[in-house]
Order: structure tokens, then C-alpha cells, then sequence
């Protein structure tokens, strides 16, 4: 499949550029980018190419741009490649100054004075079927969620792997038979297992998430009376420091204590119902810009490991995939130092 879709964005490409397009495709089994193109500029313009079957919301465009820099560098030049790149997806895309094509003819090179290519508009003829399977509904992706951020469940029995993700035992054994057949998860020594296309997996995660687990997952966005964020985050400490209720934060709030690098504007928590109604027993009021977002705690596991100056915080997995559902330049930036330490390594995301 990729090498068709790569295919089918060189021809849009020469189409506009002339044939004298070159790429180079990564050879099978080495890391990097899908395929290098150079094109015929004077001076030559050279693209790091990463190729994508679908992308379907912002949060899998940044991720891609993310995945990309981290092989070729923060400066270098990256092209995203795909079958079809949806509008809302290309604006993204533009904003951050990335190029791409897609093989419906859609395409976008930037590179003052030497090249200015916008083509936008061209789009399936039939609708593009849905992602089949329970890999990127709501318990698959807490498997996926489960399996990156814990990877010794690989080596549990498959009613563990159920109770760790929090989901029925039917589901797991669906789930798992589909990142088997889709080769997300390998067969490893006797019975056990191991992951597979670790990008692939992750990619499936940030994607899903944004569509389906976090929205299943959203219980409300308040105005909280501590009003600046770390004074709301004191007050929560404060709320439900010496209680058994457990709660995490992520997003912003997060990525500040694992990178220092960012001053959110609002706080987000992943917390229990014994959280839920302590907080709720606070004067606080619904508000869709409110300062404290809550999200319902999908399972244990998305409590991560560090616990800094007193405050659990969620995985960097899912702080990453929260700071790309944000898109605002400061979230990606603080996303791409989150990647490069955890996701790029292909460790433990925990």
C-alpha cells in the first residue's frame, strides 16, 4: 500500500514539476523516511518524504510533521505524502510550512523565490471507506494505549491484558487478533508476544484518540474559582492530596513538569469517580473555556510513572497525543521535545 500511495504522489508531483523529479525510496527494514525526493530547482530542493494511507485530523498531521523532523532534522525540509489529504488537514499542514501531495492531485510546495505550487480542492469521487475493526474504536485503543505505555502486559494472559485496559474479555480477544493480522503485534518465543510496527501503533493511537477516547472520555470543561492554572492545580492537590481518589494530570500542565518548556492557559486532569465528585463539591461552573478540564480515567495504566513535586501526571503518551489535540505552536513544539525524548526511542512510554 505504501508504495502505491508513493507512487501516486510522484505522478501528481511530476505532473507539476516536470519528470525530471528524482526519489529515492528507503530500502525495506531501514528506519527513516518512506522516500527522499529532489526537486528540479536551481538551486535543487531536497524533501525528506513521509507517506501516510489516510490522515484524517490535525492532531495525525502534526504527528506525522513530528515523526518526520525527528529523522532528518528540526530544519530540513519534509514533504507528507498520502492518498487523500482532507482540506481541514492541508491548512494544517500549510501553517506549519510543510509540503505534501496526495494522489487526487492536491499538493503544496513553498520555497520562496524558487517555488510557490497550491492545488487544493480535489477530492474522492466516493466517499473512502471507514477504518475497519476495533483497533480505533474506544477499547482498542486502550489496548493500544496498554501494550505501548506497558509493554511486560505483551507477556500477559489475555483476561490480564482485558482487566489492565479495563475492557471486556471479548474485546481484547478482537483487538488482539487485529493488531495480529494487521502485524501491529508479532509472535515472539512460545506464547508470548511482541510489538510490531511500533510508528504504525503509535500513529494508529494519536489518531484515535483525538476521534474516539478522548471524547468518550470528556466529562466536562469548568470554571474554576483558583483561576490562574497552577493556582487551580494547587487547589486540586489540595482537594485530593490525602484522599485514595486517583487522578493524573496531562496536556499542558503536564508537558510543563516533564519539559519546562510550556505556560498553559488551563489545566486538564484525567481523574476516578471519587475524584469526580470531590472536585464537582467544589464552586466551580461548566464553561467552554473554563480553566480545569475533566476527563474520565479509562483505566489505571494512564496514570504514568513520574509523580513531580507531589502531582501524578498522565503517560507521556497521552500528554503527547493531549498537546497535539491542542494544535497551537506552543503545544506542538512542546510535543516534538516529548516525541524525541520518549516516542522517537521506541521505549517504554509510561
Amino acid at each position: 500500500m505504501t508504495n502505491s500511495i508513493i507512487a501516486g504522489c510522484l505522478e501528481t508531483i511530476r505532473h507539476l514539476l516536470g519528470k525530471q523529479v528524482m526519489a529515492h525510496w528507503k530500502p525495506a527494514g531501514q528506519r527513516g523516511p518512506a522516500v527522499k525526493l529532489v526537486l528540479p530547482t536551481q538551486p535543487r530542493i531536497e524533501l525528506a518524504g513521509e507517506c501516510k494511507t489516510n490522515i484524517a485530523t490535525r492532531a495525525q498531521a502534526l504527528h506525522a510533521v513530528l515523526q518526520a523532523r525527528a529523522h532528518v532534522g528540526k530544519n530540513a525540509g519534509i514533504v507528507i505524502l498520502a492518498r487523500w489529504i482532507p482540506e481541514a488537514v492541508a491548512q494544517e499542514l500549510r501553517q506549519a510550512g510543510v509540503d505534501f501531495a496526495d494522489t487526487l492531485g492536491n499538493a503544496y510546495f513553498r520555497h520562496p523565490p524558487h517555488l510557490h505550487i497550491d492545488i487544493r480542492g480535489k477530492r474522492p469521487e466516493a466517499r473512502l471507506a471507514a477504518e475497519p475493526g476495533r483497533i480505533v474504536e474506544v477499547g482498542g485503543l486502550k489496548i493500544c494505549h496498554l501494550l505501548l505505555t506497558r509493554p511486560q502486559a505483551l507477556k500477559a494472559p489475555l483476561r490480564g491484558i482485558a482487566e489492565q485496559a479495563n475492557v471486556a474479555l471479548a474485546t481484547a480477544h478482537k483487538v488482539m487478533r487485529e493488531l495480529m493480522l494487521a502485524r501491529l503485534l508479532l509472535p515472539g518465543p512460545g506464547r508470548e508476544r511482541r510489538l510490531g510496527d511500533f510508528r504504525e501503533l503509535v500513529e494508529t493511537f494519536v489518531r484515535g484518540y483525538g476521534l474516539k477516547l478522548r471524547p468518550a472520555c470528556l466529562i466536562g470543561r469548568y470554571r474554576h474559582r483558583g483561576g490562574q492554572p497552577q493556582l487551580v492545580l494547587d487547589a486540586v492537590r489540595k482537594t485530593l492530596g490525602d484522599t485514595p481518589a486517583r487522578w493524573a494530570v496531562t496536556g499542558g500542565m503536564a508537558a510543563k513538569r516533564l519539559t519546562g518548556h510550556l505556560e498553559p492557559d488551563h489545566v486538564t486532569l484525567f481523574v476516578d469517580e471519587q475524584a469526580e465528585r470531590k472536585l464537582k463539591a467544589e464552586p466551580m461552573l461548566p464553561d467552554q473555556t473554563g480553566n480545569l478540564t475533566l476527563l474520565r480515567l479509562f483505566a489505571e495504566t494512564a496514570i504514568g510513572q513520574p509523580v513531580v513535586r507531589g502531582v501524578p501526571l498522565a503517560t507521556p503518551l497521552l500528554v503527547y497525543a493531549d498537546l497535539l489535540n491542542e494544535g497551537g505552536p506552543r503545544e506542538v513544539e512542546t510535543a516534538q521535545m516529548i516525541h524525541d525524548k520518549w516516542i522517537k526511542p521506541e521505549g517504554n512510554l509510561g
